[in-house]
């Protein structure tokens, strides 16, 4: 590959990883909505509309996956250095995103959260990380889009049963659901340090 076709690569890269970031964005986006709202069924709308977005913040660390390619590799030197740095920081916009995507939605539900006892509190932790963690493995490798839901309806019940059924996707599912509890746990308890 030369630096003009290394050039268009990286840039073909940029253009989707952008879209990648806007979604995640449009999570955050999300989640402050649902704090800023005071009707109850205007924030259960904005809620459901959260819930589908919010795993693409988690997503954008599957994204890794594609330094591997075989194109990737094929760059000019200059490229693959850009290219790292691209990829590194949407490593970091991952989680990053989460926390920013959860913790509006957390502060909403704080008082809620503090009456109900800590099991309780954990199932619903582990109930809606390992959801996101599920929505990553099926868009990660069902390549399922949260708009689907909208447009596409009888894909997304395919792909979740695709999804139950695929040994790899419930690894990715523990995997990033995991990552989800975790960071989740942590936003919780430092928000409740901070009241």
């Amino acid at each position: 590959m030369d630096h003009a076709q290394s050039l268009s690569y990286f840039l073909f890269n940029c253009v989707w990883m952008g879209w990648n970031i806007l979604l995640a964005t449009f999570a955050i986006a999300l989640g402050h909505q649902v704090k800023r709202t005071h009707n109850v069924w205007k924030r259960m709308a904005l809620l459901g509309l959260w819930i589908l977005f919010v795993p693409n913040t988690l997503y954008l660390v599957t994204d890794v996956i594609h330094v591997f390619n075989y194109r990737f590799i094929q760059m000019t030197g200059p490229f693959i250095m850009l290219g790292i740095g691209l990829y590194a920081t949407i490593i970091v916009l991952g989680p990053f995103t989460f926390w920013r995507a959860t913790q509006p939605v957390l502060r909403v539900f704080h008082s809620s959260l503090v009456r109900v006892s800590p099991l309780m509190r954990l199932t619903i932790f582990l109930l809606f990380s390992y959801a996101v963690g599920f929505a990553i493995a099926m868009g990660r490798l069902h390549r399922t889009n949260s708009w689907y839901v909208f447009s596409q309806p009888w894909r997304v019940v395919a792909d979740v049963w695709s999804t139950f059924t695929d040994p790899t996707a419930i690894i990715v599912t523990l995997f990033y659901g995991s990552a989800a509890l975790v960071l989740t746990m942590i936003n919780y308890a430092k928000l409740r340090l901070s009241n």
